[in-house]
């Protein structure tokens, strides 16, 4: 696979497809081609980038098998009092400006 190829050369460290909540691919990349230390399914590694995507896709799962809405209101999960904003504030935010990032 071409993509699997050009991948290390650009500091790709690991890659993982997932399709129909299955592995497709799984790739890990350390010193012979990255010159970074070895690395593989039990490393380490920070990871906020994909945390992210990850959030976003557990969270579209659990909406596919109606446990939440994106609609939803973030006190529904956290709690009133959450965050240091006002009650009508704190009401406002939907789990859909988390994964957003948005206020709108």
């Amino acid at each position: 696979m071409e993509l699997l190829s050009w991948l290390p050369g650009q500091g790709t460290r690991a890659f993982i497809i997932l399709k129909d909540e299955k592995i497709v691919t799984e790739e890990y990349w350390g010193q012979k081609l990255t010159g970074l230390d070895d690395m593989d399914q039990n490393s380490f590694w920070y990871w906020a980038f994909t945390g992210k995507t990850l959030t976003a896709t557990l969270v579209g799962s659990a909406q596919e098998n109606r446990l939440l809405k994106t609609s939803d209101r973030t006190q529904q999960y956290f709690g009133k009092g959450w965050t240091t904003l006002t009650s009508s504030q704190e009401r406002d935010i939907k789990l859909i400006h988390h994964l957003t990032m948005t206020k709108d």
